[in-house]
Order: structure tokens, then sequence, then C-alpha cells
């Protein structure tokens, strides 16, 4: 299981874009999107998942990005393990 950061461009900026972030997680556990956690509400969604291709992640969930909640973004990244266990990062998990 790989963990991964998606940072959404746009979400709740001046009014505009707003979702609330309990269903900007349910979008990405309708992905299949294991340990959804998203942080502040600022678009950034921390999720887990068994897929090595970071493309194809992408591509599903620009593809339920449909309604248009957020900027197209292609800032996903698979968090290392030694980031994971730097303590400024740690309340995101």
């Amino acid at each position: 299981m790989k963990t991964y950061i998606a940072l959404l461009r746009g979400i709740n900026v001046s009014g505009q874009k707003k979702i609330l972030m309990k269903d900007l997680s349910s979008i990405f556990e309708s992905l299949g999107f294991m340990n959804v956690k998203t942080y502040i509400q600022s678009g950034n969604v921390l999720f887990q998942d068994k897929s090595k291709n970071v493309k194809e992640l992408i591509a599903l969930i620009e593809k339920k990005n449909q309604r248009g909640f957020w900027i197209r973004s292609d800032s996903i990244y698979q968090i290392q393990r030694r980031i994971k266990n730097n303590h400024s990062i740690q309340p995101l998990f």
C-alpha cells in the first residue's frame, strides 16, 4: 500500500470553488482510496492506494472532477518513508 498526497489547487480560495473537506474526503473514498484524510480547508488530501502508477491516479481523480471543484492539478506525490517520519508533518497522520 502506497501513501500519496494530492495538492489540489483553487479550493476554498476567496470564497471560490467551495467544498467541505468531508465532501472532498467522500469523493476520494468513492474512488476506492483508503485512509483518506484532508488537511485544513485547502484541498490537501492524504490517501493510500495499491496503484504505483501516478498518472493513472491523476486521471482517475481528474475524471471525478467534472463538476470543477478544483483547478486541474498534477500535484500528487508519493510520500517517502523519510518524509513520513518528519515531525513537522506528523499532524497529517
